[in-house]
């Protein structure tokens, strides 16, 4: 997803800082005036869970469930 919304904000030529957090790539996004599905923009929950998985530390690791 978060390659997605960055590719996104790079066709439509729009400044982004990089980043991980998807909340922040769907505000530049909005900000922009780029509407997105709601389906697509519930992906924000995903933020949490793709920087955990990169940059593992002292979490409590990801469930099957979650």
């Amino acid at each position: 997803m978060e390659k997605s919304l960055k590719a996104l904000l790079l066709f439509h030529k729009i400044p982004f800082r990089f980043v991980h957090d998807i909340a922040e790539l769907l505000t530049v996004l909005g900000q922009n005036g780029i509407s997105l599905q709601e389906k697509i923009r519930e992906a924000v929950e995903l933020s949490d869970y793709a920087i955990e998985a990169r940059y593992q530390g002292p979490m409590e690791p990801v469930t099957e469930n979650e």
